[in-house]
Formats: structure tokens, C-alpha cells, sequence
């Protein structure tokens, strides 16, 4: 037990760094990309269409009550 122990305390702590270094940075670059795209490319065009907008009581259901 004392050796796979000591080989866990070798092999983890170095596997975490080059995790954190290497994969890490990658991960958040596509999040980034993914959610730069989506605002970019994938918005919604509502211009002709019936819109229901919820909570007339303040904000803008508010302002637009007919």
C-alpha cells in the first residue's frame, strides 16, 4: 500500500500541473470562440413576428401595454 502511495504522490501532482497548463487554457479558448460565435451568428430576427412578453407589471411589459 506504501508504494502505491508513494507512486500516486509522484505521478499526481505533475499530472495536474501539465493538465492545468495544457488542457485548461484550450477548454476556455473554444467556451470563448463558442459564445463569440453564438452572439455573432445565431441571433434571433423577431422583425415581423408576435412576440409575447411576460411580467406587464413592470420593466418593459410595462412600457408596452396595450
Amino acid at each position: 500500500m506504501q508504494v502505491f502511495e508513494r507512486m500516486l504522490d509522484l505521478l499526481v501532482p505533475p499530472a495536474a500541473f501539465c493538465f492545468l497548463l495544457f488542457c485548461l487554457p484550450t477548454i476556455y479558448f473554444f467556451r470563448i470562440a463558442k459564445r463569440f460565435l453564438a452572439f455573432f451568428f445565431l441571433k434571433e430576427n423577431v422583425r415581423g413576428k408576435v412576440v409575447l412578453i411576460t411580467g406587464a407589471s413592470s420593466g418593459i411589459g410595462e412600457v408596452n401595454n396595450y
